[in-house]
């Protein structure tokens, strides 16, 4: 098959998941076509995938304007038309996927690709205002999926389509290469390690991780390292401030290389407000690192509770941090935790199984798409 995988080209777990599954279509023996406004840093240069350039169209957060949409849809019927796509697979329902059903139907019958779509999260969870549009291309889209059950359920009841089919993230090897010369210039002084992963916006609560830090700091010497960027950045570093630990926060930046702080984590803290999978505590238990988090959305589906992890209350910054001071103080709880993680992500995550479930879909698909078309011919 000739696949065209549209997506964010930002760091973040749709981008995340879209270049992932584009390596693997090609290693299965597809060609395969990478849209975006620029190349995902996690596509790897020598996957194999093609990529093709496609304007921005806004965000869940910030939707594109009509013109916008129209722009991305005439980009994305010129690349099916010009590389002969079979399909063409939406990451995120807004904009891509109603972008993608516009597209469809500006081609020949003959040249039409199939059009699946992939519910990642603020696409159903935060996006109101165009819920009447993105429930009209899920309706035209050939499959649709969702990466958790949560997301799935959510889908249902906000936008009234049927229950999408569940196809969770897969997880590649996360590196435990050690940190380059630039990293070590964070001043470890003989202290434990929080780590959280995020964009750092006010859904992901990032600034309760200075409040948890503050906790744990009273009973186990400890750095938080904060990867990412956001809107979310300055309220952090004026939290630290207040809260005098300022001196133990390490900002890195956005940056898709998160394996070797991964590999210097003792904990990952995720005290989201919502999360709808949460590919940043699946990171984290690949790596082999306990996770201390909210028990919310797919997180619960991710993190088995007293097992990879511990979920508490959104807000309870008091038994996360109580949580962390736990993992922190007792190793052999903590190698545990990190044992389990590991063989969770391995089995339940592993990457032959969610391509398998994707052949699926897209065979579905295309098979709806070929009656589509004949329910429409003259």
């Amino acid at each position: 098959m000739r696949i065209g995988v549209v997506c964010f080209a930002a760091i973040g777990g749709s981008s995340t998941v879209a270049a992932s599954l584009a390596g693997h279509l090609v290693a299965a023996g597809h060609s395969v076509f990478l849209l975006a406004s620029a190349p995902p840093e996690r596509l790897h240069p020598h996957s194999g995938v093609l990529f093709r350039a496609i304007p921005d169209a806004g965000n869940p957060l910030r939707p594109g304007s009509t013109a916008e949409v129209q722009r991305l849809a005439h980009a994305i019927a010129a690349v099916a038309l010009e590389d002969s796509l079979d399909i063409v697979h939406a990451h995120y329902a807004n904009p891509h996927a109603v972008a993608a059903v516009a597209a469809r139907e500006m081609l020949p019958a003959a040249r039409r690709p199939t059009v699946v779509t992939t519910l990642h999260g603020t696409d159903v969870t935060m996006a109101p205002d165009v819920a009447p549009a993105i429930s009209a291309a899920l309706f035209a889209s050939d499959g649709v999926s969702a990466v958790s059950p949560f997301l799935a359920d959510a889908a249902v009841m906000s936008l009234g389509i049927p229950r999408p089919v569940v196809i969770p993230n897969c997880i590649e090897r996360v590196s435990s290469s050690p940190l380059s010369d630039i990293e070590r210039r964070i001043h470890f002084r003989s202290e434990r390690v929080l780590l959280h992963v995020s964009t750092l916006r006010p859904v992901k609560r990032a600034v309760d991780c200075v409040g948890i830090l503050a906790r744990v700091n009273r009973r186990v010497r400890c750095r938080l390292l904060v990867v990412g960027e956001g809107p979310d950045a300055g309220a952090m570093h004026s939290e630290a401030v207040r809260l005098g630990v300022a001196d133990t926060i390490s900002f890195v930046g956005a940056t898709a290389h998160v394996g070797p702080y991964f590999a210097q984590a003792d904990v990952l803290l995720l005290p989201s407000a919502c999360e709808s999978f949460g590919m940043a505590a699946l990171e984290a238990m690949a790596a082999g690192v306990p996770v201390v988090g909210t028990r919310v959305g797919g997180l619960t589906g991710v993190v088995a509770e007293g097992v990879c992890g511990r979920l508490l209350p959104v807000g309870d910054l008091d038994g996360m941090a109580a949580a962390a001071c736990e993992l922190l103080m007792q190793h052999r709880l903590a190698e545990a935790y990190g044992h389990a993680g590991r063989r969770l992500a391995r089995e339940r995550y592993a990457p032959d199984g969610v391509i398998a479930a994707y052949r699926a879909l897209y065979d579905a698909a295309r098979a709806r798409h070929a009656t589509r078309l004949l329910s429409e011919a003259p």
